[in-house]
């Protein structure tokens, strides 16, 4: 009676499934996790891309809104970003500087940003940090 109910243990397919795709999900799911941070990575240093031009346009051009520049910056990312993932110590504002050896001057921002900090991700993926910088020139 034990060999037989043995037998129809093994010839059973019944959770053949469920096994499968636990096997699979292994490789699987970190993978579709990984595409999905990817995207978020490359959407915040866009957005941080375009915060960079629009500061330095606005500081540039000498706008009211700009007078503190830094916090401009941070305000403007929130727009786009999750507000409190830039602070105003990340954002370094030069004005005066040379754009790309350009004749003249220009306003340099620049965005350093650190995607995890130090205590979320385990190395080697605690490094992953992305800086964008914007110049617009102002004359001369």
């Amino acid at each position: 009676m034990k060999r037989s109910a043995l037998r129809e243990l093994i010839r059973s397919r019944r959770g053949v499934s469920s096994v499968e795709f636990a096997i699979v999900s292994i490789v699987f799911l970190p993978i579709c996790f990984g595409i999905l941070e990817l995207g978020f990575m490359m959407w915040v240093q866009n957005s941080l891309q375009t915060t960079a031009e629009e500061t330095a346009r606005c500081v540039a051009t000498g706008n009211s809104a700009c007078t503190d520049a830094q916090q401009f910056a941070v305000t403007t990312a929130a727009q786009w970003i999750p507000s409190g993932l830039i602070t105003t110590g990340d954002v370094t504002v030069n004005t005066g500087a040379s754009c790309n050896s350009s004749p003249g001057t220009a306003v340099v921002v620049t965005i350093s940003h650190n995607f995890w900090g130090d205590t979320i991700v385990p190395p080697p993926f605690q490094s992953l940090a992305t800086s964008v910088s914007s110049c617009f020139a102002t004359g001369p």
